[in-house]
């Protein structure tokens, strides 16, 4: 979905949902972690080309997880880059 424009994406995803509903099982490798908490019901997070996390979205992409593997911690994130800043 890298060199999709934000409709096709967002098309594109509603279509691997679609398509999961009615029984067919997905890979995907996702570097934006908001897509992998939007549309995945399962993750896995690696570090170093080995498997760290694995299990429901909502448990694993976390504060704590995401601090570990990226070394970021997600509050200071948030509170620092103001959604206005951004734009």
């Amino acid at each position: 979905t890298s060199f999709l424009d934000i409709y096709y994406q967002l098309k594109l995803y509603k279509l691997i949902k679609k398509l999961n509903n009615k029984g067919l099982a997905f890979i995907m490798v996702l570097h934006d972690i908001n897509h992998a908490f939007l549309y995945s019901k399962k993750v896995m997070m690696m570090e170093n080309a080995r498997l760290k996390y694995f299990g429901d979205v909502k448990k694993i992409i976390n504060e704590k997880n995401i601090k570990d593997i990226f070394k970021v911690k997600l509050s200071e994130f948030i509170n620092k880059y103001k959604y206005e800043e951004v734009l």
